[in-house]
């Protein structure tokens, strides 16, 4: 359920507002595309998807995340993007408001805890189990429904980061769904 909530809020529209539909717009639409780097330019990035390659335009008002606030010059190629643009009037360029980059939202069972990681067995939406995979949090983490100590081996956790790729995500924000069980002796 959360999943499902956090796939709505992060999410919006990927199916519609993509390269194709620019030119229909007024300027004023919140669009959504997404797609791959394939390259970055001064002010703008390229972007790959199945609809083909488009540019997407950037300036001083655009937000770009990739596990915080960075530039423009800061996105990698191959990156995965969700781009929140508006398309100009009259000429139609896609101008972004928003680039997120490599943002992954992930839920799991709790394996191991760490100093600055966690080990989680990876749960798709169904349920079903993904794999081992690995939580990077720094000083920077926000944790929800208790703190870093309340997370217990067993335990259940939502966490949404950066894609270190290879099943490892620097988390932003961790959330304590469900608490192990307790054991009496």
């Amino acid at each position: 359920m959360l999943f499902r909530l956090c796939l709505i809020l992060f999410l919006p529209g990927l199916v519609s507002g993509l390269p194709g539909q620019a030119a229909k717009s007024t300027g004023h639409e919140r669009l959504v595309a997404e797609g791959t780097v394939i390259s970055i330019h001064d002010n703008s990035i390229s972007i790959r998807n199945d609809k083909g390659s488009f540019v997407v335009l950037a300036n001083s008002d655009t937000t770009i995340w990739r596990g915080g606030a960075v530039r423009l010059r800061e996105l990698h190629l191959g990156d995965k993007v969700w781009v929140v643009y508006h398309a100009a009037a009259g000429n139609g360029e896609m101008i972004a408001t928003e680039i997120t980059a490599n943002i992954v939202n992930w839920w799991g069972t709790i394996t191991s805890i760490g100093p600055q990681m966690i080990g989680i067995a990876e749960k798709d939406e169904h349920g079903g189990t993904i794999g081992p995979a690995t939580v990077f949090f720094d000083g920077r983490t926000r944790f929800y429904n208790g703190s870093k100590r309340d997370l217990k081996v067993g335990g259940s956790l939502q966490a949404v980061g950066l894609d270190l790729g290879n099943h490892r995500m620097r988390a932003t924000r961790v959330w304590n769904l469900i608490p192990p069980p307790s054991r009496t002796p």
